[in-house]
């Protein structure tokens, strides 16, 4: 019984099936032969079968070809089956443990969800983000090399280095490579976004020193990051803000205060991150000397000031009537039905996949169920299963084909290990799915960590994932004062109280707060709290927060599932989501910088070569400190009255740091 049907859907369900069940190579003929729906002639049959391959092999299927022992033709196997059965070797309890450490990461405009969904890993409750960490494929080939002992090659400070690498660091909203140059016993840090042009592995193995600690390479505070020779440099700052300014730097010296300021001199190793602090506090701290780096710090602050004062020349090529008429109702209106009507069969391919790994484990559900695990319309659940249910392997008799019942409702399926496979993943996947255990299962208190591990050493195991990412992966955020305290106080349900110091007002202001969640993003910690005192949910820097003391009193308004509901624009403003939509300028390469912000990209290049991105904006200070420590990477390039206000705002940063 040959499978005719044209459904392009079913057609790549049914080869992906046959691929990777088949125990022999096979050729072009007896595929298009057994799966059916190809077209008739030979040429338009061979295409249609490239592009298939080309998209299986896209989603991480890994197709080898061979030559055919009977006739010489091309012949097409699965080199790695092992891979293909990943899915059904987890339990239930393993993909439960796995897509809920998945569902607590946020790795750039993505949820590391996504990657575990190709097992049929689907998140079930209550979705709360603990952490976010920006995407940076070089990471990611920086991560691959390491795990296969290989030097890479790269441009660094417009020099071409060959570094032996240990292991990559995530530290103060950056990530960093440790590594040993090949002509230096120095190790030494790279930040991987100034890595200039590609990272090359090269077939060049090494053995791993066992004496680098890649945890303790790069120090704890920004500050005190060896760039050079260790600078002495005086800085001036309101007494307030005391406890503050000493958690960005090793050591205050000669300290003296007066009338409310304080003066001393820090030992500071990389003066370029002196600008993000100085932008932090405000007016209410600046430094003092030595001239040279003062003038460093201006010269950083005049290039984003040229760059935005250059921007209003850019409105000339962005027309205010498509943004206001079509960019911005596509931004707030239905996007749900937009992204749906565009879908591709390949997304429809992964979803099918993703379903028959989870059917397997989950036998009998529901049409609503389905609807809300798999981002599905619940008036076609059905439908889409039926077409599911013709699918199969040949001859596609009764007994060969996909077991899904549809009675009204209620689902019942027997999905057999040959169709709940699921989707192989790839190194981006690996790299994600580490990334995530590692920040659950160091931040604590996550449920069902043995599941977790187990279904990692399965993941690991099958992949041949060698890294003790324990050692070779580090994920540091600041902040971790008050820590301890703070997670006792939510599992006890108590209120605690605090000063905090708030960037938007440059103040120090005593706080009483229900206690909700603790979540990290960028390179801070936050604590998700309402607030007595502004009587709304906000998100406290715990490297802001002093003088905490856990209360007597328990909280008096419990949570909302929207009050855990995370979103980076909430971090710094009441609510970002109230904001003003605004248009963002990158140059190409430093759309990085926005990893933290959600945007849209517009697909827009203005009259200097930016990338143009659509983000919602509350807080104008906020804004001018994003676009001032960017150094002229990042502009605002709509709507006007946003561009004046950011020219406004950083001619004045500019003007008092030029005068003091």
């Amino acid at each position: 019984m040959l499978m005719s049907s044209t459904d392009s859907l079913s057609r790549l369900v049914n080869l992906y099936l046959l691929l990777i069940n088949s125990k022999s190579p096979l050729t072009l003929t007896e595929i298009t032969s057994q799966v059916g729906g190809f077209p008739e002639s030979h040429e338009a049959r061979r295409q249609a079968f490239e592009r298939a391959k080309r998209d299986l092999r896209t989603l991480g299927l890994p197709i080898t070809t061979t030559r055919s022992s009977f006739n010489g033709t091309d012949a097409y196997y699965v080199e790695t089956p092992s891979q293909t059965r990943l899915a059904p070797s987890l339990s239930l309890d393993e993909a439960l443990a796995l897509s809920g450490a998945m569902a607590c990461v946020r790795f750039g405009q993505e949820t590391a969800l996504e990657s575990a969904r190709k097992l049929g890993c689907v998140f079930d409750g209550e979705m709360v983000e603990l952490a976010s960490v920006p995407r940076l494929p070089k990471v990611v080939q920086l991560f691959q090399a390491i795990n296969a002992s290989e030097q890479v090659s790269f441009f660094y400070s417009d020099k071409q280095r060959l570094v032996v690498p240990y292991g990559v660091v995530f530290r103060w909203g950056n990530w960093y490579l440790v590594g040993k140059e090949t002509n230096s016993k120095i190790v030494k840090s790279f930040r991987v976004d100034l890595i200039q042009h590609e990272v090359i592995r090269t077939e060049s193995h090494f053995l791993r020193d066992e004496t680098v600690d890649v945890a303790s390479a790069i120090p704890t505070r920004r500050l005190a990051l060896v760039e050079g020779d260790l600078s002495v440099v005086s800085i001036e700052f309101a007494s307030e803000l005391k406890v503050f300014v000493q958690d960005k730097f090793l050591e205050l010296d000669n300290v003296h205060e007066n009338a409310g300021k304080t003066s001393c001199t820090v030992k500071v190793g990389a003066p370029s991150a002196l600008l993000a602090t100085i932008l932090e506090f405000g007016d209410k701290f600046r430094v003092v000397g030595p001239v040279e780096i003062r003038q460093d710090l201006v010269s950083k602050l005049n290039l984003a000031r040229q760059a935005q004062h250059k921007a209003i020349d850019s409105l000339a090529v962005i027309d205010p009537q498509v943004l206001s008429q079509t960019i911005i109702p596509d931004y707030d209106t239905d996007l749900e039905s937009k992204r749906r009507s565009a879908e591709t069969v390949i997304t429809q391919f992964k979803r099918v996949m993703a379903l028959l790994a989870w059917l397997q484990r989950n036998p009998r559900t529901t049409t609503k169920e389905i609807a809300n695990l798999f981002d599905i319309k619940p008036a076609a659940v059905g439908t889409l299963l039926e077409r599911v249910a013709c699918c199969g392997l040949p001859p596609f008799s009764p007994e060969s084909l996909i077991d899904i019942i549809v009675d009204g409702e209620q689902i019942i399926s027997e999905i057999s290990d040959q169709f709940g496979v699921g989707l192989t993943l790839n190194y981006d996947d690996l790299f994600v799915i580490a990334l995530s255990a590692k920040l659950v299962l160091t931040t604590g208190g996550f449920e069902g960590r043995e599941f977790l591990e187990s279904a990692l050493q399965k993941i690991f195991e099958t992949y041949d994932f060698s890294l003790d990412f324990d050692d070779s992966l580090v994920i540091n955020f600041m902040g971790q004062r008050n820590f301890a305290d703070i997670r006792v106080a939510i599992d006890s349900r108590l209120q605690i109280s605090f000063d905090y110091f708030a960037e938007s007002r440059a103040a120090v202001s005593r706080r009483q707060v229900d206690p909700y969640l603790l979540f990290s993003a960028g390179e801070y910690w936050y604590l998700r709290a309402f607030c007595h005192i502004s009587e709304g949910v906000r998100s406290f820097r715990l490297d802001r927060i002093d003088s905490l003391e856990i209360l007597d009193t328990e909280i008096t308004r419990p949570p909302t599932q929207e009050d855990v509901t995370l979103s980076a624009f909430s971090l710094d403003s009441d609510d970002f989501r109230e904001g003003n939509l605004t248009v963002v300028g990158c140059k190409p390469g430093k759309s990085w910088r926005l990893e933290l912000v959600p945007y849209k990209a517009l697909g827009i290049v203005d009259s200097s070569g930016n990338e143009l991105f659509l983000i919602n904006v509350a807080s104008r200070k906020w804004l001018a400190n994003l676009v001032a420590g960017a150094a002229g990477d990042v502009v605002v390039a709509w709507p006007k009255i946003q561009v004046e206000s950011c020219v406004s705002d950083l001619d004045a940063i500019y003007e008092r740091f030029s005068i003091n």
